[in-house]
């Protein structure tokens, strides 16, 4: 029904972490996968590089791993987000940093000079030519972005701090016209909306705006030529269409069961396809659901995995399969899986609400704060909820000298383990952390009661891929 390819672990290649996977299908029908490369756990700001992967055989094999854009010091890229044009051309949309994150860029009207601004948050578009085997120098799009906005809706240009594009596979449409959608924090409230362009990167417009309480989101246009909008959301994904008249009201898909993680929607033939997580709390249980109707009703295609996973993107391949790329056991590796259209079951959806303890992400030995690190604002002036991973402590932004010796396979004494667990009745326990003693790790296990936990549980030491 399913075949797996790990395409990236934790600790290959120098890097500590890879996360937040971007694919698309090149002209040449070849697989384009971008996603982070990380010195450690922490989001944006931070030395985040990416990194591409590409594949001629339908992601049976792959080729090797590539530099994208690699920063220097503090500079950080991240949360990328492809599409394909018409023309053949590649667009790679994403986040720039050097001194600030999502929470802790300043007001963009309160710049003089926002492109150049260090303290802010930066959108910025590469381009390839060659299906991505090489990249223009990146546009920064940031200023212009901010000019649309001030078009679209004055008010919220005039609050509008921190914005990144929602990872993954961005929509060409029928028409030609790119789609990508742009997470924003205005006051202390996040809101998205659709940035489009109809000459192909060269000029943009900011079109609907979802929100307050929507978050990475993804697009899709169905077969009646309607366009559908799915976001992430505690307990259910959130959705929208536009039938031709204006998108209408969110409303939430129930069936479409979402801890709040990134996720997909796509067209897959006649059918609207999601991959999401069918767990309403826990980030496990990746799925695979269609539609038949344009996203009115949903059936249960596959579980991918019943285990950890988190952030996931798909797009279909030449042969009709279905090619998902996601975050496995808990965000140690990236995993390709193709689904084959014939091997589809159809279920009814039952959200999984079983008792579970879910490995979260794995924080390595914290460092000591190294004399290049910068200091961040603490937590507590986010607001309300936290929609990115740091590290225990006080937060500040690592320089690349201070996460030379976090690149390793296999957890060590000194990890952080962080889970999240669904007691028997119900009730859900958050970001338990269990620090791992020499005792806890025999041979391929590590073994670990995290606070609120019934039982102990085991943790693979080396992460090998999902179960075939």
């Amino acid at each position: 029904m399913a075949s797996h390819t790990v395409i990236a672990s934790e600790g290959e290649d120098g890097y500590a972490r890879y996360r937040i996977p971007a694919l698309t299908l090149t002209a040449t029908g070849e697989l384009l996968a971008v996603y982070d490369a990380r010195g450690g756990v922490d989001d944006l700001p931070g030395p985040i590089d990416l990194v591409s992967r590409s594949s001629a055989d339908g992601g049976v094999s792959w080729g090797p791993q590539l530099p994208v854009r690699v920063g220097g010091g503090h500079e950080g890229y991240g949360d990328a987000c492809l599409l394909t044009l018409e023309n053949g051309d590649i667009l790679l949309l994403h986040a720039a940093s050097e001194r600030a994150g999502f929470f802790e860029s300043r007001r963009l009207s309160e710049s003089p000079e926002i492109d150049s601004d260090p303290h802010i948050l930066q959108l910025d578009l590469l381009r390839s030519v060659d299906g991505g085997k090489s990249w223009q120098p990146a546009q920064r799009l940031t200023a212009a972005f901010h000019a649309a906005l001030r078009e679209a809706a004055p008010e919220l240009a005039e609050r509008v701090s921190g914005v990144f594009p929602s990872s993954g596979t961005g929509l060409c449409a029928e028409d030609g016209s790119a789609h990508f959608t742009i997470v924003m924090l205005v006051g202390k409230e996040i809101y998205t909306c659709i940035l489009s362009s109809s000459d192909g990167g060269k000029a943009w417009r900011v079109g609907q705006i979802f929100g307050p309480g929507t978050n990475e989101s993804a697009l899709a246009q169905a077969s009646d030529g309607s366009f559908v909008y799915h976001s992430r959301a505690i307990g259910c994904r959130k959705s929208s269409r536009d039938g031709g008249d204006g998108y209408a009201e969110l409303k939430d898909q129930p069936l479409l069961s979402d801890p709040g993680c990134n996720g997909s929607v796509l067209r897959w033939g006649n059918l609207l396809v999601a991959t999401h997580l069918a767990d309403p709390a826990l980030r496990r249980c990746l799925a695979v659901d269609i539609s038949p109707d344009m996203g009115e009703t949903w059936r249960r295609c596959v579980i991918i995995t019943e285990a950890e996973a988190a952030y996931s993107t798909a797009v279909v391949l030449p042969d009709g399969a279905l090619g998902v790329l996601w975050e496995a056991g808990g965000c140690r590796s990236l995993v390709f899986t193709r689904v084959e259209a014939h091997a589809c079951g159809l279920s009814t959806i039952l959200p999984d609400e079983t008792p579970a303890v879910s490995l979260r992400h794995i924080v390595p030995a914290p460092l000591p704060q190294g004399e290049k690190d910068l200091a961040l604002p603490g937590q507590n002036e986010w607001g309300e909820g936290v929609y990115k991973i740091v590290s225990p402590g006080p937060q500040v932004i690592r320089h690349r000298d201070s996460l030379k010796e976090t690149a390793r396979r296999e957890i060590a004494a000194g990890d952080i383990l962080v889970f999240d667990i669904r007691l028997p009745g119900g009730e859900i326990l958050f970001n338990r952390e269990y620090l791992v003693r020499e005792e806890d790790i025999s041979g391929d296990v590590v073994s670990a009661l995290p606070p609120g936990a019934t039982a102990p549980v085991t943790v693979p030491r080396v992460w090998r891929g999902p179960a075939h």
